[in-house]
């Protein structure tokens, strides 16, 4: 079952933001605290998207998505992915096209006029392949570099 997200959901929220976390470029650069993980996923229930796969009583995959006026046009709300993360136990079932389809029905509710999912360089092999197969065309592309 998907589902909206819960303050009694964020210790697993948690674990699962620091497992998706992991898989990133970003720890060495800006390791994140599970104090910062559940402010976010506070965060992101009060205004955005937050959806967990519930898998009788067992959360076994998240979608959060921060939501805020467009930079280059504030009448207009726009979503940003912070992190997708489904169990590796349970990938190749439809856990994360089930999580995607009720975040765009929920972004859809929000009057949000996309759904804008990332792809990074460590995420499975078949993200883009259900990304295409929904719907998703490739949009920006970024390369980082550490300055320090």
């Amino acid at each position: 079952m998907i589902r909206t997200a819960t303050n009694d959901d964020i210790p697993r929220i948690i674990e699962m933001a620091q497992a998706f976390y992991a898989t990133t470029n970003y720890p060495s650069i800006a390791p994140m605290t599970d104090e910062q993980a559940a402010g976010i996923a506070i965060i992101t229930m009060e205004s955005g998207v937050m959806l967990v796969a519930d898998n009788d009583g067992e959360l076994v995959g998240m979608v959060c998505i921060h939501v805020a006026p467009f930079i280059f046009n504030p009448s207009v709300m726009f979503p940003s992915e912070i992190a997708f993360w489904v169990e590796p136990k349970q990938r190749g079932g439809t856990t994360a096209m089930r999580l995607l389809r009720s975040a765009e029905e929920a972004l859809i509710v929000m009057n949000v006029p996309i759904s804008r999912m990332a792809k990074l360089p460590n995420s499975p092999e078949a993200v883009e392949g259900m990304y295409r197969l929904m719907g998703y065309v490739p949009d920006e592309g970024y390369f980082m570099k550490a300055l320090n």
